[in-house]
């Protein structure tokens, strides 16, 4: 104990950050969890081996007074993945024997399962699902060529929304009109298709990519600075757009009546089912774990996936 005592907060923070790394977490995750650390011990001046339960009350509370964008509270879901990512902090602590129980186990049971019911009446579990015809309301209503092609390959690819940040051109297949994404925990498979009209409206974007591009950024697509977006930038494109046709409200903790870049995942899916694509196909594209034994034996070809992805995938007409 006197070892671990002696070690600093940074010390500790960054064992747990490096840790974080070689488990292979993605880009966004580790800024994630490095800013809620920060902002943590900017208001807790305590050792991390010493946080308590006392602590993570006070935390909860200055989250709770916080305000983000618009001066709006903070929404219980993004106060409920700072706590996730405190959790995963002191998990790790208690892991490496630094602590011996992590204080986010009593906290979460005293303190937020009443706050979260408090919220159960007032919204739904359920994320919006849009028509065929509202998605083509949203795409022919954005004007913007980069926010045009970054929604329509949010819609027909159906990618997590970092898995979409870090695609970069260089990953984009002209032949075969595929994209390889990075590497992560959650998905099993890592190529995506695109349709026609989703090669046309990309073409458009990188012909006036090159106007923002700056120090040779990589990603595919890019903020109005030339540099890589964040989680933020991407939801509030997407925010604004749909708001504009009437399938957004800022006000409303109702996840039917929010629309975030995850519900073009959502509609991916139901769009491809409801045209009759195989179940294992769709399970395929979207890169879902495999855990029934047939799906882990049964492999299905590149090729045979993406004919299946061009005959059931519907087009939207943009």
């Amino acid at each position: 104990m006197d070892n671990e005592k002696s070690k600093s907060n940074q010390d500790v923070i960054q064992e747990f950050l490096t840790y974080e790394e070689v488990v292979d977490r993605s880009t966004w995750t580790m800024k994630a969890l490095d800013h809620t650390i920060k902002m943590f011990f900017g208001e807790v001046d305590k050792q991390a081996i010493d946080v308590d339960c006392q602590d993570l009350q006070h935390f909860f509370i200055f989250l709770k007074n916080r305000t983000g964008r618009g001066g709006k509270p903070l929404h219980p879901e993004t106060i409920r993945k700072y706590i996730n990512n405190l959790a995963s902090f002191f998990n790790y602590l208690e892991m490496e024997h630094y602590i011996q129980r992590s204080p986010v186990v009593r906290f979460r049971m005293k303190y937020m399962r009443p706050y979260l019911k408090s919220h159960q009446g007032r919204m739904s579990n359920t994320r919006q699902l849009i028509s065929l015809d509202e998605m083509r309301k949203l795409l022919r209503n954005s004007f913007d060529p980069r926010d045009r092609a970054i929604m329509l390959t949010l819609a027909k690819t159906g990618v997590r929304a970092g898995e979409f940040l870090a695609i970069e051109v260089n990953d984009v297949n002209w032949k075969d009109w595929s994209i390889r994404l990075k590497q992560n925990n959650k998905r099993s498979n890592s190529t995506v298709f695109f349709d026609g009209e989703t090669a046309e409206i990309l073409k458009r974007w990188l012909m006036i990519r090159e106007f923002y591009v700056s120090n040779g950024e990589k990603s595919l697509f890019v903020t109005r600075y030339g540099k890589r977006m964040s989680h933020n930038t991407l939801g509030n494109i997407v925010k604004r757009h749909a708001k504009f046709v009437d399938l957004h409200d800022d006000e409303s903790h109702d996840l039917q009546r929010r629309f975030t870049p995850h519900c073009f995942r959502h509609w991916f899916t139901t769009a491809l089912r409801k045209a009759g694509m195989p179940r294992e196909h769709v399970q395929e594209l979207r890169g879902d774990t495999r855990t029934d034994t047939m799906d882990i034996y049964y492999h299905i070809s590149p090729e045979e996936l993406r004919e299946s992805y061009l005959k059931y995938m519907p087009t939207l007409g943009v």
